[in-house]
């Protein structure tokens, strides 16, 4: 055995050099197909030199050949690579093929480099696949096509983490060159009705939209350069595109099909259920954003941000579960407060459960001003292609984002997502009482104890109505239930799960953490056999790490909280439930061999846990939201909180008071600007959206009353946090908070959000209709403003303050200041 690692760095160039000389790096079968193959000691790097080695060994299970065997103990990446770069052109097709032994914890992957004209690195891992740990050799190949641009490659093995891998062989080997439109081979392929035009080009699968009543075009920009054109063929009123995917040689169907009589059409993709997928597909090619647009996501509550500004993180966001798009949409809309000038375009993603969009930026004309590009993506299921997707692109003459989350209403509606509490009280009749305490009710955590004395105190406080979190004695939970307007409920988990094993480490053992469930029922996130780590608590010692929790497979809770619930009620007599984490993290594959599931197949799961609370009788709440969930819950604690831009770690150390504001929450979680209440506009009256419990209305003192406003003009009620110190300091303050906070929501009763408008154009004047009359007036700006009330004399809005107006009522004036 000879160790290659501690000399490597010496002489890697020499090396490199004198293998491709003496010709045991090439072997050529002929001038266009050479075969480029690892040597027994090849070039290698890792980001960390630590525990890191590369030796040749001798294996008996290959009669004692020698192999390449790579170990590896950092978090960081490495990799090995054949020496040697190899001149390429678009359209050449090329196979990988590999005999690897993977014994250690982590994946490792077959690819290679791409190159440009200038040397520079257009990829640095393409095509390829992953091996995952297994106890014998895995032999595989694979295939892909040279993307434009790229004139050399370079394969190499890569990896990160613990590693311990063998290598047997690895090569790489022109073998074909695919056959491909060019430029100019096709005409465009039009299609049109009374709306719109599309015209697709044949030689690259872009295709624009001209909207007939404004004359706009829509247009996409090229970056998916690994899609190739096979073919393309126009029907009655679609275009079939046959696509290939250079990274993954995946060959698919995509079709373009206009609807006969309205503004939209429809992107479907097609393959084989079993293909194999391992990357994203990014299809159709993003859309590019004009600079006078507004880009429209619906994380969390809402949000916009004018297509010329940088991009606020995240840029990579799914759709399948919390922390990503709670609908399914994204959007363009003309950056204009007049919604009749306010032409836009949606794209609503019928099959969200393995789907995610990008933002990035393009440069405008040349110029060094950028605008927001937005491409549409598509996972696998477990790794296979799995089933048919979809995008519906709609478009608008006018309306801006009320016209969008209209036209979501439609969809939620024909797809099932729409459940209104009517409907929820119709299925479940034992709900209605707890729906009648829900209405208009303060959300209280409190930390000190003590829940009848501190309902008193709020009560006291004019905080009248109150659905109280913090759970308590059977004593206190009867004594609530007998209150008016006071809504009884709990904490609960099945996420999370800690090793008992280590709970010696850790200061407190969470009473909702199931122990029998490590590690049968564990979730695994690869093939690999590693569990899935959850929430991470602190430990007993300072300066140690944090220790990880595992996440128990969705297949397995449903059990474990029907026990637990049934068991509790028979002494807590608790009128709602809320379940951390089931909505707010991604809905998850397990790969499991006891338990696998699929993202479509968590989600169900989840959707059959938060229904069982309604089975039981009890009002339902979760974390964060996302709409998949709405006909089964009736709140979420986090709507109303951006998730990107919440306070650092505002998941733990509750009863922290920040008096210093982070830029990014200033800016964006309340900023009014960017702030957009795009999820009430399509499901206020389904359910009541609450501020995080890291991140309630008066977690920023000095942005409490701003708080206030926006629950004030979103006609949801208000969320605290706070110790019994806390509350004494700050009577007047909750009085006033709950005046303003909470009229709104009550008298909305659960309506639909019917309009929202921006009346001055700073942003900072917003206004809100619901269908049972109830207007709400919002001046964030410094200056009075004066508005009208059905013609009659105008009602000066103060700055910092709201006007609610009801139908045959009185205007009513909320001061902030």
């Amino acid at each position: 055995m000879t160790s290659f690692f501690h000399s490597l760095r010496r002489f890697a160039l020499a090396f490199c050099l004198a293998v491709v000389a003496a010709g045991g790096a090439v072997v050529a079968q002929n001038a266009n197909d050479p075969i480029m193959t690892l040597p027994s000691n090849p070039p290698a790097w890792a980001r960390n030199d630590d525990g890191f080695s590369v030796v040749t060994e001798s294996d008996p299970a290959l009669d004692g050949k020698m192999v390449a065997r790579v170990r590896h103990s950092a978090t960081t990446d490495w990799a090995i690579r054949i020496p040697g770069r190899i001149p390429t052109k678009p359209g050449d097709v090329f196979q990988l093929t590999w005999e690897i032994k993977n014994v250690g914890e982590s994946a490792c992957s077959t690819g290679v480099i791409l190159y440009d004209q200038n040397g520079g690195s257009l990829d640095w891992n393409y095509g390829g696949a992953e091996i995952h740990k297994a106890d014998d050799w895995t032999r595989g190949e694979c295939r892909f096509v040279v993307p434009n641009g790229t004139v050399e490659i370079e394969a190499r093995v890569i990896g990160s983490g613990k590693t311990d891998v063998s290598i047997s062989s690895f090569t790489v080997q022109k073998v074909d060159e695919l056959a491909l439109i060019q430029n100019g081979d096709a005409a465009p392929i039009a299609l049109e009705n009374d709306f719109l035009r599309v015209d697709v080009t044949p030689s690259n699968a872009l295709f624009s939209v001209r909207d007939k009543r404004t004359q706009r075009v829509w247009a996409q920009t090229d970056f998916a350069a690994a899609q190739f054109v096979k073919s393309a063929r126009r029907r009655e009123r679609s275009v079939e595109l046959e696509l290939l995917d250079g990274r993954t040689f995946l060959s698919y169907l995509a079709t373009i099909e206009l609807v006969p009589d309205a503004p939209e059409l429809v992107v479907r993709l097609a393959a084989p259920k079993d293909a194999d997928q391992r990357l994203a597909i990014a299809y159709p090619a993003p859309f590019l954003a004009k600079p006078t647009d507004r880009v429209v996501l619906p994380i969390n509550e809402g949000f916009s941000v004018p297509a010329t500004e940088p991009i606020p993180s995240p840029t990579t966001i799914h759709t399948f579960g919390g922390h990503g798009l709670c609908m399914a949409f994204w959007g363009f809309v003309n950056d204009v407060v007049d919604p009749k000038k306010s032409d836009g375009m949606m794209g609503i993603i019928e099959t969200p459960d393995d789907s995610e969009i990008g933002l990035f930026t393009r440069a405008i004309d040349g110029s060094e001003k950028t605008t927001i590009a937005l491409a549409q993506r598509w996972h696998g299921s477990m790794r296979r292609f799995g089933y048919d997707k979809s995008l519906r692109l709609v478009f608008f003459d006018q309306g801006g984002h009320v016209a969008l989350c209209k036209r979501y209403r439609q969809f939620a509606l024909a797809s099932g997502r729409l459940a209104t509490f009517k409907d929820k009280a119709k299925k479940y009749p034992a709900l209605a009482d707890g729906y009648a305490k829900l209405l208009g009710a303060a959300n209280i955590w409190s930390w000190s104890g003590d829940p009848l004395g501190t309902i008193d105190i709020l009560r006291d406080l004019g905080v009248d109505r109150i659905l109280w979190s913090g759970g308590g004695s059977a004593e206190e939970i009867d004594a609530m239930n007998a209150m008016p307007n006071v809504l009884s409920s709990r904490y609960d988990i099945y996420q999370d799960v800690m090793n008992p094993e280590r709970y010696g480490e850790i200061p407190h053992v969470h009473g909702d953490w199931i122990p029998e469930a490590w590690p049968k029922d564990l979730n695994w996130d690869s093939p690999d056999g590693k569990w899935t780590r959850g929430w991470e608590v602190d430990p007993k010692e300072k300066g140690k790490p944090r220790i990880p929790c595992g996440v128990v497979c969705d297949l397995k809770t449903l059990g474990y909280a029907q026990k637990r619930i049934a068991k509790e009620l028979e002494t807590k007599r608790y009128k709602c439930r809320f379940l951390d984490t089931t909505v707010a993290s991604p809905w998850r594959e397990c790969w499991n061999p006891e338990h696998p599931a699929t993202r479509t197949q968590s989600k169900e799961a989840r959707m059959r846990l938060l229904d069982l609370i309604h089975q039981f009788g009890l009002v339902c709440g979760s974390e964060t939201g996302i709409d998949a969930s709405v006909p089964f819950c009736d709140f979420y604690e986090g709507m109303m909180s951006l998730g990107p831009f919440r306070c650092p770690d505002s998941g733990r150390y509750l009863d922290r008071i920040w008096y210093d504001v982070p830029e990014v929450v200033e800016k964006y979680q309340l900023g009014e600007t960017y702030r957009l209440p795009l999820f009430e506009l399509v499901y206020h009256d389904c359910v009541v959206s609450y501020w995080y419990w890291g991140d309630h209305n008066n977690k920023f003192p000095t942005l409490w009353k701003k708080r206030d406003l926006f629950n004030s003009l979103y006609a949801v009620p208000p969320m605290y946090g706070f110790t019994r110190n806390f509350l004494n300091e700050n009577r007047e303050r909750f009085k006033e908070s709950f005046q303003i906070a909470g009229k709104s929501a009550l008298l909305a009763d659960f309506s639909e959000m019917t309009n929202h408008e921006i009346l001055t154009n700073d942003r900072k004047v917003q206004k809100t209709t619901f269908a049972n009359g109830l207007e709400v007036v919002v001046n964030f700006s410094d200056q009075e403003f004066q508005y009208v009330v059905d013609g009659k004399a105008p009602v000066v809005v103060p700055p910092q303050s709201s006007v609610v107006a009801t139908p045959n009522a009185a205007t009513e004036k909320s001061d902030a200041r």
